[in-house]
């Protein structure tokens, strides 16, 4: 994995880190606070929907794949929900794959604005690792009431060499109440600082957002029940520990493994050579740099999108090219008054052409899909002619300031 390929994946996943984050900044607290208000309102609904999107969006957000297995164990009868903890992404896993908001037992230090407000909604049971408390009460109850609750029993310690969990603290075995393993393994394209050994929540953040491209594994294991044959809830947790285990040595071990896309043909590289290469050269022998830079630019993100197409090299180009068709179309060029007017109308065409190309591409991915020659030919084409008629026109103004 030392190519350049693969360097310029992890690069792109730094370039994209900042926006990634902006974006998961924006989308969890435009969440809190509608969720704030949803809940003032009383509805409830409305905002497990909400918790439901705000999860989808983050799982986007992350660049996480899921696969799943065993979902057919899933069960709304009462029950503890037991699930090893890798990273603070576990929640977002735990609720995509149940479709339902799960309540917790989360660490009280968590519980403070504006984040005890999805605690509050969820109904999540608060509790201090450090003291012993009420906590087996509460699961007792919730149990009672026919309720579930979600727990990480290996309370996010580190794992000890040779072991794929950190040991299990009895709490959510105590009650004795029927239990659901879930086991998660996280394999990362290039990051292996994933888990919480020597990791902080926002060096798990930037770890995580900067990977950008990492395939999960789930597998819910069947319900299980305590066993007349245990000598204590200590029996119970040992169980379910090695159940656990076991099932985590069959997953992929969480090492880097890229995963890459179907690349494009030959017939790619043939028009990524004669339009944004050739362009973004003859735009830097008439000194035309803005447009030079743009088209280089544009031509590494799709060679890359295109050749070694992986989440980040992909999402990088679908950002570079709107912002090349957009310094096409508002680039500044001193054009004589007396051609202004029709230098707007070109533009305002173009734009009107370019969301009709923007349109069709769109519906294309949802219903029909293009081949590779008729993506080339129906979006690559109309959106480099605004470049052609920029040169052009660059050229002409260049010959009109010289012999006039």
């Amino acid at each position: 994995m030392d190519s350049i390929n693969y360097q310029f994946h992890k690069f792109a996943g730094y370039l994209l880190y900042p926006l990634r984050l902006l974006m998961f900044v924006i989308s969890s607290c435009l969440s809190i606070t509608l969720l704030y208000i949803l809940d003032s309102l009383g509805c409830k609904k409305l905002g497990d929907s909400l918790i439901l999107r705000y999860a989808k969006l983050s799982i986007t957000s992350f660049g996480l794949t899921i696969h799943s297995e065993g979902l057919e164990h899933l069960t709304d009868k009462p029950c503890v929900i037991v699930c090893n903890h890798i990273s603070f992404i576990d929640h977002f896993i735990t609720t995509y794959i149940q479709n339902k908001p799960p309540s917790f037992i989360a660490n009280e230090k968590y519980n403070v604005f504006p984040l005890n407000i999805p605690f509050k909604v969820l109904k999540s049971i608060s509790c201090n690792p450090q003291k012993k408390g009420n906590v087996v009460e509460k699961i007792k109850q919730r149990v009672k009431e026919g309720g579930q609750i979600s727990i990480y029993p290996d309370g996010c310690n580190i794992i000890p060499e040779g072991k794929l969990m950190p040991p299990f603290r009895s709490g959510a075995f105590v009650p004795k109440e029927p239990i659901l393993p879930i086991v998660i393994r996280y394999v990362p394209s290039s990051n292996t600082n994933m888990n919480w050994n020597d990791n902080t929540l926002l060096s798990l953040l930037k770890s995580c957002l900067q990977d950008g491209s990492m395939e999960v594994y789930v597998k819910v294991l069947p319900l299980q029940e305590y066993k007349d044959s245990y000598k204590s809830h200590e029996d119970y947790r040992d169980d379910i520990y090695a159940l656990m285990t076991n099932e985590l040595s069959t997953l992929p071990k969480q090492e880097p493994n890229l995963v890459v896309d179907k690349s494009s043909t030959g017939l790619t590289m043939k028009y990524l050579l004669w339009i944004p290469l050739t362009l973004a050269l003859i735009s830097h022998c008439i000194r035309f740099y803005y447009c030079a830079i743009i088209h280089y630019l544009l031509f590494i993100s799709s060679y890359f999108c295109h050749y070694y197409p992986t989440k980040n090299t992909i999402l990088f180009d679908r950002l570079v090219a709107p912002y090349a068709v957009y310094g096409g179309l508002f680039v500044s060029l001193d054009i004589p008054d007396g051609y202004i007017y029709y230098d707007h109308y070109v533009r305002c065409m173009y734009l009107a052409m370019m969301c009709v190309v923007g349109i069709s591409f769109f519906m294309s991915k949802l219903y029909i899909n293009y081949t590779e020659k008729e993506h080339i030919m129906k979006v690559w084409i109309p959106g480099y002619s605004m470049i052609i008629y920029n040169i052009l026109v660059y050229v002409g103004i260049n010959l009109f300031n010289k012999f006039d």
